[in-house]
């Protein structure tokens, strides 16, 4: 049952992208019997960045060290207005829990109504910053000009994978190119793992977000697609009603600005680039 962990209503592996889990529990049908009825589908990967592997499914990967001199000279023009305007370090998150709070209410405010989360408790987002590994690095991102926090970064360091966890700027900063600012001073922190076999994970692709993030990331800091065969497992009790659904989905589509519906649409645009048909 390790092999899996349980998130919105799915079940994703523990194992890094270019690794397959252990799919025993999954194969027997126990896996289900821990989660009831929270758990809607499994997901998992296969023939991760295989030459003609699968085309529709992909993780946001950096395996290279970052070259900012290879940038195109606007490109490269954005991200150093980023480092000019933003000093970015690590910190520790006891040392700026108001502001690192701050920074991500702010952050949240900015997203589309129909999967805009509910602005975490103090306590309970104090409490998760508190509970973060030792593999975990945090990047603030400071206005040169006021001293202010506006962005952070968490990255946590696996076998061989550097997962881009979680990254909130104060959207009203955006233009001043504090993304930029964090993403660079993270890559030159991580260009030596980098040089010895590591690769940074910015995730899957996205179905649920509505954002040009993995974009950004492909133009402006040579991230690329690495492409994998997608397989989803639907909890039994669930496989007939979404299989009735499916075949109803472009009108789902048309009602998207609805949060259950929206949610909903993230698992049809995911078993449209399965291996698996439904």
């Amino acid at each position: 049952m390790d092999s899996f962990s349980y998130y919105q209503h799915m079940l994703i592996p523990n194992c890094e992208p270019h690794e397959i889990p252990n799919l025993s529990c999954l194969n027997n049908g126990l896996i289900w019997g821990s989660y009831g009825l929270k758990a809607v589908i499994c997901r998992y990967t296969t023939n991760y960045d295989v030459l003609g592997g699968g085309k529709n499914w992909y993780y946001v990967i950096k395996d290279t060290p970052f070259d900012i001199s290879k940038l195109k000279s606007k490109r490269r023009y954005v991200v150093l207005q980023g480092e000019r305007n933003f000093e970015i370090r690590l910190i520790h998150a006891e040392d700026y829990k108001e502001e690192l709070y701050s920074v991500v209410c702010d952050s949240l405010s900015a997203y589309p109504k129909k999967y805009r989360p509910v602005n975490p408790s103090k306590e309970n987002f104090i409490s998760s910053l508190n509970s973060s590994s030792l593999k975990d690095r945090l990047y603030g991102a400071f206005y040169r000009d006021t001293g202010k926090l506006c962005g952070y970064a968490f990255i946590h360091i696996r076998k061989k994978v550097i997962d881009f966890s979680i990254l909130k700027t104060i959207p009203s900063f955006e233009k001043l190119q504090v993304n930029a600012a964090l993403i660079y001073g993270i890559l030159l922190d991580c260009n030596d793992l980098l040089s010895s076999g590591f690769y940074i994970c910015d995730g899957s692709k996205s179905v649920f977000h509505e954002t040009n993030f993995q974009d950004y990331l492909e133009k402006y800091f040579a991230f690329r697609k690495a492409y994998v065969d997608l397989h989803i497992v639907y909890n039994p009790k669930y496989r007939f009603t979404f299989k009735v659904l499916y075949r109803l989905r472009f009108l789902f589509y048309k009602l998207d600005s609805i949060r259950l519906i929206h949610k909903l649409n993230a698992i049809f645009k995911m078993q449209e680039c399965a291996i698996e048909k439904l």
